[in-house]
């Protein structure tokens, strides 16, 4: 291998290797949570779910299907995502108005000094009522609608990644839940 030279094991070199890098970085806005943090949220929700809800699970009222039912409505990070999801629906929205003509009104009323009051009719009036469109614009709206209605596609993958996280770590608690009381049921008996 020469000094200038870079390969990698599955054999891309050059401008390949650097394309590939260059399509793997993610620029993302730096988060204002550490590494980890939602996710310690979530599970931090289920556990204090799971820690309310003990007697009841004890007593056997509380189902599986009931304990993720209450995780969903009560989780913080599903309303995030779910309010995410709405916010991008609005941007969707707005980016169709530009495919609609714009109406516009202007009423101006001016009463100069000096002026006889029967030779200007108590003042000067204009009205303007204008609807503009734009006919033809290269591209920009449509593209504009275009990412706009992808991003809300990934934010809807984003709503259904958060609940399928709330339900896996609500079962996860759920089911240590149950192998605690059990273990704690034999211990007694012991």
């Amino acid at each position: 291998m020469s000094r200038h030279k870079r390969e990698r094991p599955d054999g891309l070199t050059g401008h390949a290797m650097w394309m590939t890098t260059c399509l793997a970085v993610r620029h993302e806005p730096p988060s204002p949570w550490p590494p980890g943090a939602p996710l310690c949220i979530i599970a931090l929700a289920a556990v204090a779910l799971f820690a309310a809800c003990a007697p009841a699970l004890a007593a056997g009222e509380l189902s599986l299907a009931d304990a993720i039912q209450k995780a969903l409505v009560f989780a913080p990070s599903a309303q995030a995502a779910v309010a995410t999801a709405d916010l991008g629906a609005a941007q969707v929205r707005e980016a169709e108005a530009p495919f609609y003509p714009a109406v516009s009104g202007n009423i101006d009323y001016y009463q100069p000094t000096g002026f006889s009051r029967t030779i200007t009719n108590g003042g000067q009036s204009d009205t303007l009522l204008g609807l503009s469109y734009t006919a033809y614009d290269f591209g920009r709206r449509l593209a504009a609608l275009h990412a706009s209605q992808y991003a809300q596609e990934a934010k809807r993958f984003g709503l259904s990644a958060v609940r399928a996280q709330i339900v896996f770590d609500t079962s996860v608690a759920y089911f240590d839940l149950l192998r605690k009381q059990a273990a704690t049921r034999e211990l007694q008996r012991s």
